[in-house]
């Protein structure tokens, strides 16, 4: 057999488990910390492997892709492709300066144009990075080391959202001049600057990378390949785990958890500095496009008929907490309690029915209607699943339609086929990047995933949302966010349900595991066995 990358890849994959292929096997330094391959495993296939595009791309982004910035585990921007960087005293520009001598995976050097294509990518097609970068109007380049993005008044999100796994430093040279870049070939074998190269995409399978040999930072990723598994069971992910055929993931199932905490050879991190990416929530949403969705009365008598703390208790097992704000008390700094409540109450709920005109027919039912669930986790359809049990005790028939995580993206976000939804999304790590995009008008855009799915419009919300963007004033972004909390629960078109945790778990032997904010959705390039 001839020792080259494809065989090598192969080699290392049956040592895993992936592949039939025997030979090689990857040795490791004398210091006892760098070399070897680690696995992890997602629990869906991603759309495609660039999360510049979408929020699905999944765990490669991070590691093909470098940020202008990270996060680190004090919640504080630290240098990535840009070593350093100033804001104007007005809040007008900031200016980018970037590390000489980074190179994407093909030797092509980074230059301040690749950044300024990324913009315009993030602003345009990415959920989050709509919001995140709304103010942000262009850019300059005094000279192939400094970028400043030139904003119409001052943001106080947009260093957050300048990390690896939301706004990942493309290549602009592997793209087209036209057409639609979210459906680029080229994102399904990108060329990034981060830790990783790309080598292969096996779908239903594997994604498998290998050490940027490269890297602009000396010494890592200190493993010589990453292989990411698809393995949508989260009892074979469990099974995968204690085997240690899998080192670290975070779709176990939670009703293992406390089991794995007993396991000598296993380590369960739930770090919260690891989590200001991922605190979110399950919500329950309504397609305001379906005219009997409009009725604030039956949207309401739905938020009556959800029992949270069944929910907490017996589908997320404790890992979760009961939220009522679409700010979930995960972000204490921006998280309003006091906002209108809809305590679980069946006879109420009945009783909003019966005097909004749901009668009930000679078979019991006062109204049929659908719920597509997001097939990328498995409790989703448990919630689905008890929620239409609590809703059929008032006479609605709540019928839960089974596909895969893609097709339900397809069919919320861009057929708009449905009636309600359940989803769990993140909202941090400020509610201009995360909780904004799901009630802005303005982010109501077919084909984004994990946007205004509703097509929910108040102006007086997108008064507040605009504003608290803007503002530098804490106290007073504090007041907006508030105030647009309070609203957007009056009109009650997502229910906020539940704010779960997914601990991360890893084989004992790892060590950095989490290595910044962005936890289980990190580069990886600081991860080692021990």
């Amino acid at each position: 057999m001839t020792i080259n990358r494809r065989n090598l890849l192969l080699s290392t994959l049956a040592g895993v488990g992936l592949s039939a292929v025997p030979g090689l096997t990857i040795s490791r330094a004398a210091d006892g910390k760098t070399g070897g391959v680690l696995v992890v495993s997602n629990s869906v296939e991603p759309v495609h492997l660039v999360g510049a595009f979408t929020t699905q791309a999944g765990p490669p982004t991070s590691k093909i892709f470098d940020g202008l910035i990270k996060v680190g585990l004090d919640g504080r921007p630290a240098p990535a492709l840009a070593e350093a960087w100033e804001v104007s005293g007005d809040g007008k520009t900031i200016t980018f300066h970037l590390r000489k001598g980074v190179k994407f995976h093909d030797g092509t050097p980074l230059t301040p144009d690749d950044v300024a294509f990324s913009l315009d990518v993030w602003k345009k097609y990415h959920a989050r990075g709509r919001g995140a970068f709304a103010n942000v109007t262009g850019t300059h380049s005094p000279d192939d080391h400094t970028i400043i993005f030139d904003l119409s008044v001052p943001s106080p999100v947009v260093l957050l959202g300048l990390v690896a796994n939301e706004s990942p430093v493309l290549a602009r040279h592997t793209y087209p001049a036209e057409g639609d870049l979210a459906v680029a070939e080229r994102n399904n074998s990108p060329i990034g600057t981060g830790p990783f190269r790309f080598v292969e995409w096996e779908r239903g399978s594997h994604i498998a990378l290998e050490k940027n040999q490269d890297y602009w930072d000396a010494g890592h990723p200190l493993v010589d390949q990453l292989i990411i598994r698809t393995l949508p069971d989260p009892a074979t992910t469990s099974a995968a785990i204690e085997a240690g055929t899998v080192q670290v993931s975070s779709f176990v199932p939670l009703s293992n958890i406390v089991r794995l905490q007993k396991n000598a050879d296993i380590q369960v991190i739930d770090d919260p500095r690891g989590s200001l990416y991922a605190v979110g929530a399950v919500v329950f949403e309504f397609n305001l496009d379906r005219e009997r969705f409009r009725d604030r009365a039956l949207r309401t008598a739905f938020a009556h008929s959800i029992d949270r703390d069944f929910i907490q208790k017996n589908l997320y097992y404790g890992f979760a907490t009961p939220t009522e704000s679409p700010i979930p008390p995960g972000l204490p700094e921006w998280h309003n309690a006091d906002v209108p409540k809809y305590i679980f109450d069946l006879e109420k709920a009945e009783n909003i029915l019966e005097e909004a005109g749901y009668k009930r027919n000679s078979e019991g039912v006062r109204l049929k209607l659908f719920n597509d669930y997001a097939a990328n986790n498995a409790t989703h359809l448990l919630v689905a699943q008890f929620i239409r049990s609590t809703l059929a005790k008032i006479g609605v028939d709540l019928e839960i339609r089974n596909q895969d995580f893609g097709q339900f993206v397809n069919r919320a976000y861009t057929k708009r086929d449905f009636d309600t939804i359940i989803y769990h999304a993140t909202v941090g790590p400020d509610p201009a990047i995360g909780a904004q995009r799901f009630y802005w008008s303005k982010n109501f855009k077919p084909g984004v995933a994990f946007s205004n799915a509703a097509n929910y419009s108040n102006p007086e919300v997108d008064r507040l949302l605009e504003a608290a963007g803007a503002e530098i004033d804490p106290a007073r972004r504090r007041q907006y966010y508030n105030e647009f909390q309070r609203i957007v629960q009056e009109d009650i078109v997502r229910i906020p349900v539940i704010s779960p945790r997914y601990p991360l778990v890893a084989r004992a032997n790892l060590s950095n595991v989490i290595e910044d904010a962005a936890g289980g959705s990190g580069s990886n390039s600081q991860t080692h066995f021990n």
